[in-house]
């Protein structure tokens, strides 16, 4: 077995595989941030979904709910600064706001000391299929 491409990644496993991104305070994997394929092939790609927020605090949710957002970020113009960056932590129905699928950010403005909305907020996200 040998790769078809350059910068190709290979690998061979019968009896399947996971990538697991997260995992529950015991230890256990996230179902949420977990792709499995047990036979076939898989593709796995990488996207960035952005929009301008319009509340302080923002989720950005990736385009599917079984995506796996991996990282994300925002940006506020001048007199602002972005407060806070992390996945999003609450479980609700994919693509609302705090979907599991999601980044959250908030920004602040350093004049008032108030959130603001981010002037453009992004999530950066793992998506798959099997064939």
């Amino acid at each position: 077995m040998t790769a078809s491409a350059d910068n190709q990644f290979v690998a061979r496993a019968t009896g399947g595989f996971q990538f697991i991104t997260a995992v529950d305070g015991s230890g256990n994997p996230d179902p949420a941030k977990t792709v499995s394929v047990t036979a076939g092939r898989v593709s796995l790609g990488i996207y960035v979904k952005s929009d301008l927020p319009s509340t302080p605090t923002w989720d950005e949710a990736c385009t599917s709910p079984s995506d796996v957002a991996i990282s994300g970020g925002a940006f506020v113009f001048s007199g602002g600064v972005l407060r806070e960056s992390r996945p999003s932590v609450t479980i609700v129905a994919p693509g609302t706001s705090g979907a599991a699928n999601a980044w959250r950010v908030a920004c602040t403005d350093l004049t008032s000391k108030l959130d603001v909305a981010c002037s453009q907020a992004y999530v950066v996200c793992l998506t798959h299929a099997s064939q």
